[in-house]
Order: structure tokens, then sequence, then C-alpha cells
């Protein structure tokens, strides 16, 4: 799954940038599940191999399993939860079991959720900068670099 996104700030070995959206999600039924405020464009933390710079235009490259192993992940364990936390108040009656249910879910998604750090840093869940398209940066885009905020501007030919 490649993206296409402008390197907002680097730090070290990783880049903020901020994603361009795809000319497929203008007419896509669910595009505003992707950004429903639509005040600001998506912005990722990517891992910055090749050394782009603050203001690159750049191409992005996700490991196509990451997604489905990430919703395989979140969805398998937390029925896992659900069924542990069901079977666990079992013996007390119908409330309890539904209470157990409820809260073996709850439990589970809230460990998914603490582990959410250390998977993120995994090289296989985070998408890499693979190739520089271009150095253009746009007008009145706001860049942090090391952190002290800098105004660029294009030049207008």
């Amino acid at each position: 799954m490649q993206e296409t996104g402008i390197v907002l700030s680097v730090h070290g070995k990783e880049a903020e940038v901020e994603l361009t959206p795809a000319s497929s999600c203008a007419g896509c039924a669910l595009n505003s599940n992707c950004n429903p405020e639509k005040v600001q464009k998506p912005r990722i933390t990517v891992t910055n191999s090749i050394h782009a710079g603050v203001g690159d235009w750049v191409k992005l490259e996700m490991n196509p399993g990451a997604p489905v192993a990430s919703a395989f992940l979140i969805f398998t364990f937390s029925l896992f939860g659900l069924v542990l936390g069901y079977f666990a108040g079992h013996p007390f009656g119908a409330l309890w079991e539904i209470i157990g249910a409820g809260s073996g879910f709850a439990l589970f998604l809230g460990t998914i959720k603490l582990m959410h750090p250390i998977l993120k840093k995994r090289r296989r869940f985070r998408p890499m900068v693979i190739q520089i398209l271009s150095n253009a940066i746009p007008v009145d885009i706001e860049i942090k670099r090391n952190n002290s905020e800098k105004k660029r501007t294009a030049v207008e030919d």
C-alpha cells in the first residue's frame, strides 16, 4: 500500500508526514469516515531511512499485511476476552454472564490499547519513506524542525 505526503518535521530516523489524499478518495463513499471533520489532512509518523528533509514530497509504503494483522489482533483478542468473561460469569447466572462478557471485552481491548506504543515501534507496522518525489514546499506551510518553528514559502515564478 503506497501513499504520498509532505514531510512536516524530522526527528532522527523518524519523520512526521502530512498525507495527500489519493485521487480515488474523492469518489469513495467512505471518504468522510477517514477524516470526518475535514479540518486537516491526516498526519502520521514514519520511518525516514532515506533521510528526506522538511518540505520534501515523498512516497510512503506500508507492509500490505500490517492492516490485516492489526485487524486480526484487535478483533480476535477482544473476542477472546468477551468469551472468557462470559464463561467466568457463567457459574453465577445470566446477569453475571453479561457483566463478565462486557468486562472481559473491555479488559482485553484496554490491553490492546496499552500494547499499541510497543507495536507501533515494530518495523512491520510502521510506514516508511521509500522515495523523495520532489523538494517542493507548499505556500505558507508551517514546518517544525528540531523543535523550532519556521515558516517557509515557495518562491513564485
